[in-house]
């Protein structure tokens, strides 16, 4: 489908025309293309790229992810008070320091970690102060393993590793462990079955970026 005013190629559910702004007949979006604004930052980079990516699938984060500060909050708050306000040494410094980061870290880490699956591409967002995103191509994303401790059992959450470097990274109280398996298991079939297409075979410059 091409614009009528500019006669550039838009997607058929487009609304407006992303070089001119022209309004567009646009059929509705196929109810797999799951779009959703967190995490925000990954998804604004793919709709300001030229791959033509379509986000298929955005994760979801468990409630579980931040139950340890929750329930922990008021036994480190009372700790800190009494050894750090007590004391005001520099032992009771670093011991409320280390009280903090407790509470701190895991938070940051709920709200920074991100998971988006295009049908070009797998998109990881991970880290807190200086965020790293990882970016495996859709063919090659049986490399990525979700799993599930004793207690994700239980809670309905799982683990999402994934190749970053020379070391194995982890995405921590992932929600729809099923899907998420089905879909690294057989990655071309999940994008197959959203858009009706086999993906792309990423143009050899954006490989280069990926090593």
């Amino acid at each position: 489908m091409y614009c009528s005013n500019c006669g550039e190629k838009v997607e058929d559910y487009d609304k407006f025309c992303r070089c001119c702004g022209e309004t567009l007949a646009f059929k509705e979006a196929p109810k797999h293309h799951i779009v959703i604004s967190k995490p925000a930052q990954i998804i604004e980079e793919i709709h300001n790229n030229d791959d033509e990516e379509i986000v298929l699938y955005t994760g979801k984060k468990h409630i579980m992810g931040l139950m340890w500060p929750i329930i922990m909050s008021p036994f480190f708050v009372t700790l800190f008070w009494h050894v750090y306000v007590a004391t005001n040494t520099m032992f009771g410094t670093i011991f409320g320091i280390l009280l903090i980061v407790q509470v701190v870290v895991p938070v940051l880490r709920f709200c920074c970690d991100g998971l988006v699956i295009t049908n070009k591409f797998v998109h990881l967002q991970y880290g807190i102060i200086d965020t790293e995103e990882v970016d495996i191509p859709i063919k090659k994303a049986d490399s990525v393993i979700t799993g599930r401790t004793f207690l994700g059992k239980i809670f309905g959450y799982c683990y999402v590793s994934f190749p970053a470097g020379n070391k194995d990274k982890a995405l921590l109280h992932m929600k729809d462990y099923r899907q998420l398996r089905a879909i690294f298991e057989d990655p071309e079939a999940f994008v197959f079955d959203a858009t009706g297409e086999l993906p792309d075979t990423p143009s050899p410059e954006k490989e280069m970026q990926l090593v």
